[in-house]
């Protein structure tokens, strides 16, 4: 049996969202924080992502470890409509991706493409400069991706595959790079994480939210204002995953039935003037055992992500 490469991406979808305020004295100092991404004509910002992912699977007694880590950079460029809302182009700047499969290393790298006869590195290049274009309303809700089909279009043409193993691992890659769900992962991470209300340093609410990818999972989070001063807000987000038994998996080709939990915390520094995350770490772990083929396979999977925001 082939081993099976699961990866959940962080393709997050809020779903409710919950303010519990505290009890504040009279000197306690209040603050108004939204989304003010500001009035100039064209903004531009670069964002590095790094996500880090190590799969421990145990298939008939033998342990068989797994990691993944993919380096994106993107760059975003914000413009106003004549209606107020934002008009977002997303550029693929840089990809690369490096994987350990039971000590058998792999290294891929958009900028190597044209030189590459690898089929999921010229994927890569393909990607590397292709554009999705992204409406947003004044409040940050996600109106409309476009630029997919257009995208995959463009990479699968011309490529073939030497076997349905191959193909399935391209198109899975292809799905966390320019999926819906790892695009607006990446905007609800970045752009719709403050209430709609006056916060005070120790206030928390809670949002439940689902988790788009290979197997869905459902979370219930937590968030805490840790600290405001003039420049920035620092937030940490505890979260509990449970998978969700009420939606059908299916990683690498294989129909699966999850049976996982796990627990993650992320610490994120926002813009206190433009309300938009310009650092962020998120540590997750996920326990318990998928059901394949007729087994019941013991799985943990250890997730580092980072996300990393400059102006230009």
């Amino acid at each position: 049996m082939r081993s099976l490469l699961f990866i959940i991406p962080l393709a997050v979808t809020v779903l409710s969202c919950k303010s519990e305020k505290k009890q504040h004295g009279p000197n306690d100092k209040k603050y108004q924080l939204g989304l003010h991404i500001g009035n100039e004509d064209t903004i531009k910002y670069y964002y590095t992502i790094s996500n880090n992912t190590q799969t421990i699977l145990e298939v008939d007694g033998r342990k068989i470890e797994n990691s993944n880590t993919t380096d994106v950079g993107l760059l975003y460029t914000i413009v106003k409509d004549s209606i107020g809302n934002t008009a977002l182009t997303i550029v693929y700047d840089s990809i690369h991706v490096h994987g350990n499969m039971n000590n058998v290393e792999k290294d891929l790298d958009a900028a190597n493409a044209d030189n590459s006869i690898d089929p999921i590195e010229k994927m890569l290049g393909k990607i590397k400069g292709a554009r999705l274009f992204v409406i947003m309303a004044p409040s940050g809700k996600i109106l409309s991706i476009k630029g997919y089909d257009d995208i995959k279009a463009n990479i699968l043409q011309g490529l073939t595959f030497k076997d349905s193993y191959t193909q399935n691992t391209l198109q899975q890659q292809l799905s966390k790079l320019i999926g819906e769900g790892f695009v607006k992962s990446n905007l609800e991470q970045t752009i719709n994480l403050l209430p709609d209300s006056t916060v005070y340093v120790g206030d928390t609410w809670k949002s439940s939210t689902s988790q788009a990818g290979d197997i869905s999972m459902k979370m219930l989070n937590q968030f805490t204002v840790e600290s405001i001063d003039d420049d920035f807000v620092k937030i940490s987000v505890v979260s509990k995953i449970l998978s969700d038994s009420s939606k059908s998996s299916k990683v690498m080709g294989y129909d699966i039935t999850p049976n996982l939990k796990g627990n993650q915390i992320e610490y994120l520094v926002i813009n206190k003037l433009t309300g938009l995350v310009i650092n962020s770490t998120i540590n997750s772990t996920i326990e318990g055992n998928v059901q394949a083929m007729g087994r019941e396979i013991p799985i943990t999977i250890i997730t580092k992500k980072t996300l990393v925001q400059k102006k230009i």
